[in-house]
């Protein structure tokens, strides 16, 4: 499973992403490195001289390519989400995790901000307020809202974490019932010995490379939220059993 971090620019994917990563042992993608390494030039000056529509291609050609990849968390551009074969492309790869920041504050990240092409020459006020307008709904598509007013990354990172161990344990669990009901048919009579098989095989290997996934997790993140004498912080991570 594939975690997507989705938001507007300034809104941390990038720095969150890299925690949520480690946190979880992921490997980390952020679409807007891998397309500046494979142009072998930087966002701005793709803008500048391919122009938006040029770098929206790139993105979705990128798409198609992580489409093949698994355990890993990746951080998108803020207007990947722009393109409705992109939307479908990212909900297909993973699971997407919307950073929401307020308006208010956005304004004021973006401010002295003159890095982001979509920035340059404009009103930070002004051009946030109407992509915020175009873009908010597209955002909340997302499987996963989160909050991110007066949180640090690591707390932010840490509820995202918590999302991935449920979702997991979702997926484990439906996996095992799955097994179950397919040994119950095979009983019964009702489907073929090598259809069971299949399933089964499939069933289990998915089983137990959730269930590996859980107990690392749990582990790791323990550990992380260990404070110096020793203690759990629980109210920052809460583990469901």
């Amino acid at each position: 499973m594939n975690i997507i971090i989705t938001g507007f620019m300034g809104s941390g994917k990038t720095t969150i992403g890299r925690k949520l990563a480690k946190l979880i042992e992921y490997s980390f993608v952020d679409t807007d490195s891998e397309i500046e390494d494979d142009q072998g030039c930087s966002v701005s000056e793709i803008f500048k001289y391919g122009g938006e529509e040029c770098f929206r291609e790139m993105e979705t050609r990128l798409l198609e390519k992580l489409k093949n990849i698994d355990n890993s968390v990746i951080a998108t551009g803020g207007g990947i989400v722009l393109r409705e074969e992109n939307r479908k492309m990212l909900k297909g790869i993973g699971k997407r995790v919307y950073l929401r920041v307020p308006e208010e504050e956005l304004a004021r990240r973006l401010k002295n901000d003159r890095n982001r092409p979509l920035l340059m020459n404009n009103n930070p006020d002004i051009v946030v307020q109407g992509m915020l307008k175009e873009r908010g709904l597209l955002y909340e598509q997302a499987e996963c809202i989160i909050d991110t007013t007066q949180r640090s990354p690591h707390q932010i990172a840490t509820e995202i974490a918590n999302f991935v161990m449920q979702t997991t344990n979702a997926t484990f669990e439906s996996a095992l019932k799955k097994l179950e009901e397919t040994v119950d048919k095979l009983e019964e009579g009702s489907i073929p010995l090598d259809e069971a098989l299949t399933t089964f095989e499939s069933g289990v290997r998915w089983s137990r490379e959730c269930k590996k996934f859980l107990e690392n997790a749990e582990q790791r993140i323990e550990t992380i939220l260990k404070n110096e004498n020793g203690e759990y912080e629980q109210k920052e991570f809460v583990l469901d059993k």
